[in-house]
């Protein structure tokens, strides 16, 4: 994992995430890392501030935009009828990866981890 307790609340100065809810959010981020820089900083020797930092920025909109539980991102209600009671619900996947994305790239764009070349 990327970013300790210590650098989202100290350096990053983070404060979204309960401190019982760190590590998954963490552990769920740096996956999330890794796909992005194809493995990349998985072969670094240490772990650069700018992916701790993409790390946090990635957890902290993980927790929001899954209410807190890791789960399925919050869907979106497209539509509610009174009569019969419905509720119409879109996926916003697509959305929220690239949410993701830029929550990262902010932090990676000039580090050359998210190249996609060989």
């Amino acid at each position: 994992m990327y970013a300790d307790r210590e650098f989202y609340t100290s350096v990053y100065r983070g404060d979204i995430i309960p401190s019982d809810k760190h590590d998954k959010f963490n552990q769920k981020a740096s996956v999330y890392i890794d796909y992005i820089t194809f493995d990349r900083v998985k072969k670094l020797e240490t772990t650069p501030d700018e992916v701790k930092f993409a790390t946090c920025s990635v957890m902290d909109y993980m927790y929001q935009l899954t209410g807190g539980t890791g789960l399925q991102p919050l869907q979106k209600k497209t539509s509610e009828s009174v009569g019969s009671h419905q509720v119409s619900y879109e996926s916003n996947t697509k959305e929220v990866e690239t949410l993701y994305y830029k929550a990262a790239k902010e932090y990676l764009a000039n580090t050359g981890l998210m190249y996609r070349g060989g």
